[in-house]
């Protein structure tokens, strides 16, 4: 494993920038992800100071007040009805909502006798706006409870459901709407930058003529060479890939689904492993010298971020910029993560995971080619 110690050891080397590179990205990344909780979503339900008492206590009206919660601000205490009345009316809260007692039992049955009580100022258009709320929950619930589910899981589903706010997209757009507030949409800049800072300069050191031509009479086979270069390669991509996804799971991992966290870390990975192609591929370059991989870094890094929609949505720019978008991997990485976000799941975002490695197999292949034509004009 000489060769492979040998990378770490020229790698570390460059440590300093690689490090400065990782705490600047981490803490973007950081002040992104908590800026875009919202997922970069364009439209949420405004939310207002409801008051929610729950005589039923059952699953089905805990579900109903955690639904409420979610969107509003849930105020807590017993009152009467005048204290009540004084509440609405000096807009302390704008609705009473009341699920009087055996309200599972009776919706389950479909009573027309259990109903909810709500009350609230009828001269604010809130209360029917809760209302609503109420009811689209309650009648997509139903939906799902239908189908043999659990109120457990159908809650789950039904929240989702009674979001129209998912359903609100910019006019005249139907796929290019992305926005990239949330941190996952900001990763591929960061992961970029720390991969190629870091990569760059080191294959660019192992590929200078003097040591190429060195290893060419070394009595080291070549063939092994290769491998442990391919190694270490691989190996500090990983690294980078752990403190990303790591980073991301503290971040926004909390409340996602197992297989929404799945399909989000292997399009993380698969973008991981196209960066290190590219990396490679600019190493088989003819550079001069590893001044010029800062500069190399910044600008791909950059440019590949803003076409692929990692900075503002590709429906925001124009259209030649769109087309050229679509060559890139970030461009299919974003993609990942808009379906994502629309419910499609792991087998729905293979194919883009794939395009994003066939570009680094194109990379790879464009590589080699330039550097045997390299070595057969120095040959």
């Amino acid at each position: 494993m000489t060769v492979y110690k040998a990378f770490w050891k020229v790698l570390r080397e460059y440590k300093v920038g690689v490090i400065v590179y990782i705490i600047i990205i981490l803490a973007l990344c950081a002040i992104v992800g908590r800026s875009g909780d919202d997922g970069g979503r364009m439209f949420k339900q405004e939310g207002y100071t409801i008051l929610v008492v729950d005589h039923d206590n059952t699953n089905l009206s805990k579900c109903l007040t955690e639904y409420l919660g979610g969107i509003h601000t849930l105020k807590e205490g017993d009152y009467d009805e005048d204290t009540l009345k004084d509440l609405l009316y000096y807009e302390t809260i704008v609705a009473y909502v009341e699920i009087p007692e055996g309200f599972e039992t009776g919706w389950l049955a479909e009573w027309d006798d259990v109903k909810i009580r709500m009350v609230a100022d009828d001269g604010l258009p809130a209360g029917m706006y809760i209302e609503s709320q109420i009811d689209a929950y309650l009648t997509h619930l139903r939906d799902y409870v239908n189908l043999d589910m659990k109120i457990e899981d159908a809650h789950k589903k039904a929240v989702v459901a009674a979001d129209y706010g998912r359903l609100v997209t910019m006019v005249g757009e139907e796929n290019d709407t992305r926005i990239a507030s949330s941190m996952i949409a900001f990763l591929p800049y960061g992961l970029m930058g720390i991969i190629l800072s870091g990569l760059l300069p080191v294959l660019l050191r192992f590929r200078r003529k003097e040591i190429h031509d060195r290893n060419l009479v070394a009595a080291y086979p070549a063939g092994k060479r290769t491998f442990e270069l391919m190694l270490g390669t691989m190996s500090f991509a990983m690294v980078v890939f752990l403190l990303m996804a790591g980073l991301f799971l503290l971040m926004e991992g909390k409340g996602k689904e197992t297989e929404e966290l799945v399909t989000l870390l292997l399009n993380l990975l698969a973008f991981t492993l196209t960066v290190s192609m590219i990396a490679t591929m600019l190493s088989m370059l003819p550079l001069k010298n590893t001044a010029q991989s800062g500069m190399i870094t910044t600008v791909l890094s950059l440019a590949m971020a803003f076409l692929g929609g990692c900075f503002v949505p590709v429906a925001l720019l124009g259209e030649s910029v769109k087309r050229v978008g679509r060559f890139l991997p970030t461009y299919w990485y974003i993609e990942t993560t808009e379906r994502v976000k629309t419910g499609s799941g792991l087998i729905e975002c293979l194919d883009c995971m794939g395009i994003q490695l066939l570009f680094g197999i194109a990379c790879i292949a464009f590589g080699t080619v330039v550097a045997e034509i390299g070595n057969r004009k120095r040959g």
